[in-house]
């Protein structure tokens, strides 16, 4: 456990790991998401640089120049449970058009591509 902490500590490690999530939707919910750097601390803060994420027109849709927060729990963010404190962001840019000829906007087709269909009675 020690030494996964201590690998978790090197910025370059964080940043790969940043890379393999955003790889990850990427290929499973076919979106376009970048992030250019990640830094973990050991007090569960968290801060994303250069958050880039593009529309089905290859448009920016989301630009975020500094993303901070915190994780209330690390074991439970490895099992796809996300808890996060105060969400901070600085630079931020949000483009919602509606392009010609279609109905829905930008940015509900985007979170229109991560519903799995599944109706639940669980408030979210």
């Amino acid at each position: 456990m020690a030494v996964v902490s201590i690998l978790l500590s090197i910025p370059a490690v964080q940043t790969k790991l940043g890379k393999t999530a955003t790889s990850y939707l990427q290929k499973e919910f076919d979106v376009d998401i970048n992030v250019d750097k990640v830094d973990l601390s050991f007090l569960g803060n968290v801060q994303l640089k250069d958050i880039l994420i593009k529309n089905h027109h290859a448009d920016t849709l989301i630009y975020v120049r500094n993303l901070t927060t915190s994780v209330f729990s690390y074991r439970n963010m490895v099992n796809s449970k996300l808890d996060f404190g105060q969400i901070s962001l600085n630079g931020f840019i949000l483009n919602i058009n509606t392009y010609k000829g279609e109905t829905d906007d930008a940015l509900t087709i985007f979170v229109d591509k991560f519903d799995d269909g599944v109706k639940t009675d669980k408030p979210s």
